[in-house]
């Protein structure tokens, strides 16, 4: 998966990969940072890694719907 990779809900496309949070003690990927929404409504929502489902074609499918994604935590602005 890449930056820029579109990312699917349970119900449709919500945004693409904007980047990825690493553990530094043990180099895993925990998050994909989600860039969802336009210009004035943008939002960079931290996904953890345990809810993809999979990956598939340049797309991250995840395994929560829309309203799930939405009720996820934003990146802190100083990440």
């Amino acid at each position: 998966v890449h930056i820029r990779a579109h990312v699917e809900a349970a119900h449709g496309r919500i945004g693409t990969v904007d980047e990825f949070i690493i553990d530094r003690k043990s180099s895993a990927v925990t998050h994909i940072v989600l860039r969802h929404g336009h210009l004035w409504g943008k939002r960079e929502i931290l996904v953890p890694v345990h809810d993809i489902d999979h990956i598939k074609d340049d797309t991250v499918y995840l395994t929560l719907n829309k309203q799930a994604v939405e009720d996820l935590p934003d990146q802190p602005k100083d990440a």
